[in-house]
């Protein structure tokens, strides 16, 4: 491809580069996926910081929101070549090779369920074309090509295994069945025995029990007067920060161990650990996201909340002196 277009000693200041990028390519192509519908996610509720959550989807400290990569490209580039030599009137000798890569990945990069996902679409996907190129006054080119590779590919697509799943599990259920009756049968019986019942106790005694206060009710009305405005449902974006968000940042390794050993670094632990937490409220609790990270004064007042809660649960958890 590079032939004649550069000097013999420029070579390398193009595929040196490109191999770079391939290789950070296929760190980031397991999760391509993710960052996506991350990135999707991030402009329709119009959030500005995204480069934390974006790297989180990606597992990296880095990221690429290009819904192309390399692969594709390559791909895209064999199957234009690909129509070119079916419509030129290339043997199949010519095209096999070519479908059979994309078979392989098919096999490689799919799961069973997967499959079967594809190849249905894909079969959906050329009857439908067929009715409309037939009754449209007009044609896309770009659906006319998917329609005849996807009418030369789909035939080579191997079925799933039709694996018998029932195999043996019935005489596993009549047994496991049994042995369940059996034992409930054998829990009832009594001992034939000797034995006493002992008496009522007379003793009198207790104490009416201490109430068990839930701290949310006023954490809840101080929410309420800061940012009452802010969420149509207070209630909820309060229980996710303490039933959530809190026991996963008193779990943090690195801020238990802080609190047990460097008290005075305990904060920053806790702040990191909040940071990393807080991604996981991308998807169900974003309007809670956007304004973590877009309001400082939500973001101090949710810091405390946690710190306060994440510390008493360490305490609570701590083994317990001997006297």
């Amino acid at each position: 491809m590079l032939r004649d277009l550069f000097k013999r000693g420029k070579y390398p200041d193009v595929i040196l580069p490109m191999c770079v990028i391939r290789r950070l390519d296929a760190v980031l192509e397991p999760t391509k996926a993710q960052v996506l519908d991350t990135k999707r996610l991030l402009d329709r509720e119009q959030i500005t910081e995204q480069r934390a959550a974006l790297c989180d989807a990606a597992g990296q400290d880095f990221y690429n929101t290009s819904k192309f990569t390399l692969r594709d490209l390559k791909s895209r580039g064999s199957q234009q070549q690909l129509l070119a030599d079916f419509l030129a009137g290339a043997e199949r000798d010519k095209l096999d090779p070519v479908l059979d890569a994309c078979v392989a990945v098919y096999l490689q990069a799919l799961d069973e369920d997967g499959q079967v996902d594809f190849k249905g679409k894909a079969k959906a996907f050329c009857r439908s074309y067929a009715f409309l190129s037939s009754v449209l006054p007009y044609n896309k080119a770009d659906w006319e090509r998917l329609a005849i590779f996807l009418d030369l590919l789909t035939p080579k697509l191997p079925a799933p295994k039709d694996e018998d799943l029932a195999k043996g599990i019935l005489e596993s259920i009549d047994m496991d069945s049994y042995r369940v009756e059996k034992r409930a049968v054998a829990s009832l019986l009594l001992a034939d025995q000797e034995a006493e019942i002992e008496p009522l106790p007379i003793e009198g005694g207790g104490k009416k029990p201490e109430p068990d206060l839930d701290p949310l009710s006023v954490i809840l009305q101080r929410f309420n007067e800061q940012f009452g405005t802010t969420f149509s449902d207070a209630d909820r974006i309060l229980r996710h920060i303490r039933d959530d968000i809190a026991p996963k940042v008193a779990a943090d390794p690195a801020f238990r161990n802080a609190l047990e050993n460097t008290p005075h670094t305990a904060r920053l632990a806790h702040d990191q650990a909040l940071a990393k937490a807080a991604q996981g409220s991308i998807k169900d609790y974003t309007q809670f996201y956007k304004q973590f990270v877009e309001n400082d004064d939500f973001k101090r007042f949710v810091g405390d909340m946690v710190f306060r809660l994440a510390s008493v649960k360490h305490e609570q958890g701590r083994p317990q002196a001997p006297p």
